[in-house]
C-alpha cells in the first residue's frame, strides 16, 4: 500500500506513477471485498438468497448514486474514486457484520 506509487513509476515508467496513486485509493476496497467476498456465501448455506439479492441490489444504488454525485459536482476522477472507494468499502463492512451474525444465528 505505501510503496505502490512509486513501484508502479519504476515497474512502469514515471508516466504511469497516477495509476499507482489509483491503485493506492482502491487497494482498501480489494482487501475488504477479498475477505468478506470469500465469507458471503453464509447467506447461500442458511438459504437466504433473498438477503443476498437485496445486498447487491442495494450495492449497484449505491454505485449508480456516486457516479449521479460525481456528475452533479463535477468530480475529477481522483475525487471519484476516493467517493466510491468509501461507499463500497463501508457496504462490504456492513455485509461482513450482516455474514458474522448470520453465522452466528442461523438467520438475520
Amino acid at each position: 500500500y505505501f510503496i505502490v506509487e512509486d513501484l508502479f513509476a519504476f515497474v512502469f515508467g514515471e508516466e504511469w506513477r497516477i495509476a499507482g496513486v489509483y491503485a493506492q485509493i482502491v487497494i482498501p476496497l480489494f482487501f475488504i471485498r477479498f475477505v468478506v467476498a470469500s465469507v458471503s456465501n453464509i447467506n447461500n448455506i442458511f438459504e437466504l438468497q433473498k438477503l443476498a439479492l437485496s445486498w447487491q441490489i442495494v450495492l449497484l444504488i449505491l454505485s449508480l448514486f456516486c457516479l449521479y454525485i460525481g456528475n452533479i459536482y463535477s468530480l475529477d476522477f481522483k475525487s471519484f474514486l476516493v467517493l466510491l472507494t468509501t461507499v463500497v468499502f463501508t457496504h462490504y463492512i456492513i455485509l461482513f457484520f450482516i455474514v458474522l451474525r448470520v453465522s452466528k444465528k442461523g438467520k438475520l
